[in-house]
């Protein structure tokens, strides 16, 4: 289960990184 508050902090940091991440994946 994703830490949503964990998850959205990150996502405030690094938006770049995790889109990256997702086009990786997909």
């Amino acid at each position: 289960m994703i830490d949503y508050v964990l998850f959205t902090f990150y996502l405030a940091l690094h938006p770049q990184n995790l889109m990256a991440s997702y086009c990786d994946y997909t």
